[in-house]
């Protein structure tokens, strides 16, 4: 129970933040953040240990996944999958 009070106020804020200053955190920073993590851990907060590298990835992913979705407010910003299919294809052709 501890852990989705956690999740809900310290992760999706840092994740929040983070997936839009991701690129400009020094190592430093990454790593005071990867520490919070790992002591929320530690003490039971969280069950598994979540890093700075993972969250901007997931949650990426998962924008994304629900993006392509007709029904989702983003969908028309996504190219149509016959262009994304071919250009792929002369991606991999390109590379040989």
């Amino acid at each position: 129970m501890l852990h989705n009070v956690f999740y809900a106020i310290i992760v999706s804020k840092i994740a929040y933040a983070i997936s839009s200053w991701y690129s400009f955190l020094t190592k430093a920073q990454n790593a005071q953040i990867n520490s919070l993590f790992k002591r929320a851990y530690k003490y039971g907060y969280v069950k598994l240990i979540i890093t700075a590298e993972e969250l901007p990835a997931s949650y990426d992913d998962h924008l994304f996944h629900k993006a392509s979705y007709d029904n989702h407010c983003l969908h028309h910003l996504l190219p149509i999958a016959s262009l994304l299919i071919i250009f792929y294809e002369m991606l991999v052709m390109a590379c040989y």
